[in-house]
């Protein structure tokens, strides 16, 4: 029976991987999943909410505002998970989308498609 060398090589050790990692991604994915919904919800709201003729107008405003508040979001969140916590950039950027979710139902009960079914 050989005997096995009690050293192991670099190339057979495990990957440790931090519980906080593992946590983040977990974290992470709720956000991605949450932002895919709202981005979804905006395009389509813009769809039907504004008239034909200003449709492309609506769309690169609303490009254009997404834009500024992912730089604006991403800056905050970046401050408030150095300076506080991941949890507190989570939360941050949750806050943000029940707010768009909140305004975007509000918007699709008081106002109507403006071009009639064809």
């Amino acid at each position: 029976m050989a005997s096995r060398n009690p050293r192991r090589s670099a190339q057979s050790a495990p990957i440790a991987i931090p519980l906080s990692i593992v946590v983040g991604v977990e974290q992470l994915a709720l956000v991605v999943v949450g932002v895919g919904a709202a981005a979804t919800a905006e395009t389509a709201a813009v769809a039907a909410l504004a008239p034909e003729r200003l449709r492309g107008s609506a769309f690169g405003l609303l490009a254009a505002l997404q834009a500024l508040g992912n730089l604006t979001a991403s800056v905050i969140a970046g401050i408030l998970w150095t300076a506080i916590s991941p949890a507190a950039a989570f939360i941050y950027v949750a806050a943000w989308m029940a707010l768009a979710v909140i305004g975007l139902a509000i918007a699709g009960r008081s106002t109507q498609p403006t071009d009639p079914p064809r």
